[in-house]
């Protein structure tokens, strides 16, 4: 799928010139925002995880919730990547501080990047769990500040899918879906087998704490 995705931004997306300095380079904007969802999309699972772990205090939603944040953050770099690459080509600089959509975005990468940060600080156990688990409800607000920014504020990114906005047309919005898909299936399995992974370590742990018995 992701092999699809960038052949079809190559090969079959329009090549936009309204709007678009570099219409060239906007074909990065495709894998850029399917990345840029997906991360959202992780970072919600922390969120939703993390809630479920402060009602019920099941071990297994703090775990899932560290691995989606975890994932978050490799879609974020990926992002973070590609942007200033379009934006070189695109303004001339890599980075604008005055584009609020970037500056958002970065600082929900920092929020998180010290979610990660916070869970090595703290020993392993229910402390740790609710703690990283009420950082992250409280940190989860930066995800709609960031996605909704180039409408509250000053933003210099294109609102391609928005009314009034430059538009991709069909063959455009076909690309952005494929590229969405291929990101989301791609985070699911990666969070599948983190997961899975989990699993097997609770299970290796249990299986030494009945040896050691």
């Amino acid at each position: 799928m992701l092999a699809l995705a960038t052949l079809l931004s190559l090969l079959y997306a329009p090549t936009l010139t309204a709007g678009f300095s570099a219409p060239v380079a906007q074909r990065i904007f495709y894998l850029h925002f399917g990345a840029a969802i997906t991360s959202y999309v992780a970072f919600s699972g922390t969120f939703v995880f993390s809630l479920l772990f402060l009602k019920n205090g099941k071990p297994a939603n703090d775990t899932a919730a560290a691995a989606c944040a975890s994932l978050g953050l490799l879609f974020t770099t990926m992002v973070l990547f590609a942007g200033p690459l379009w934006g070189w080509a695109e303004w001339g600089v890599a980075w604008r501080f005055e584009d609020a959509r970037l500056d958002t975005y970065l600082v929900l990468g920092l929020v998180f990047v010290g979610y990660l940060a916070l869970r090595r600080q703290i020993a392993e156990g229910d402390a740790r769990a609710r703690t990283s688990a009420t950082y992250a409800a409280a940190g989860y607000v930066l995800v709609p500040l960031s996605y909704f920014s180039i409408y509250l504020f000053q933003s210099l990114h294109p609102k391609v899918i928005s009314p009034g906005g430059q538009g991709v047309g069909g063959q455009g919005a076909l690309v952005m879906l494929v590229a969405l898909a291929a990101f989301v299936l791609l985070f699911l399995a990666l969070l599948g087998w983190r997961l899975d992974q989990a699993a097997l370590d609770r299970r290796v742990a249990a299986l030494q704490e009945r040896a050691d018995l």
